[in-house]
C-alpha cells in the first residue's frame, strides 16, 4: 500500500469510530464501551438505556459500513477496501455479541424492577 492508501485507512478508522480502540477520545462511543463492562448490571436503567442505544447505533453504522465496503471490494477488488473490511468485520461481530449480552442483562433487570416477587420465585 502506498502512503495515500494508508492515510485513507487512517481517516476511515477515525470516521467509523474504530480509532478510539487504539487511541481513545472523549466521545459517546468510548464512554458507552467503558460503562458496558462489569458494572453495567448495577447502573440505573436510564443509564443502561443510553449505553445500549449508543452501542446499538454504532453496530448499525458499522454493519452498514461493512456492506458498503464489501460492495466496493467486489466491484473494484481494492486492497485498501479489503483491509478496511478485515478491520471492521471483527469489531462489528464483537459489538453484536456485546449488545446482545447487555440486552439480556437489561431485560433481566427490568423484570426484577417491575415484578420482584416473580424473579425471587425463579
Amino acid at each position: 500500500m502506498d502512503k495515500n492508501e494508508l492515510e485513507e485507512i487512517k481517516n476511515w478508522r477515525h470516521t467509523t469510530g474504530l480509532s478510539f480502540i487504539v487511541s481513545p477520545e472523549n466521545d459517546a462511543i468510548r464512554d458507552a464501551v467503558k460503562l458496558s463492562g462489569s458494572g453495567f448490571a448495577s447502573l440505573a436503567p436510564r443509564d443502561q438505556d443510553e449505553i445500549l442505544s449508543v452501542l446499538s447505533s454504532w453496530h448499525f453504522f458499522l454493519s452498514a459500513e461493512m456492506g458498503r465496503i464489501y460492495a466496493r471490494v467486489v466491484a473494484t477488488g481494492s486492497a485498501t477496501d479489503r483491509a478496511k473490511l478485515n478491520m471492521v468485520k471483527p469489531a462489528a461481530e464483537a459489538l453484536k455479541v456485546k449488545v446482545d449480552t447487555l440486552k439480556k442483562i437489561y431485560d433481566r433487570r427490568i423484570r426484577e424492577l417491575t415484578n420482584p416477587k416473580r424473579t425471587e420465585a425463579e
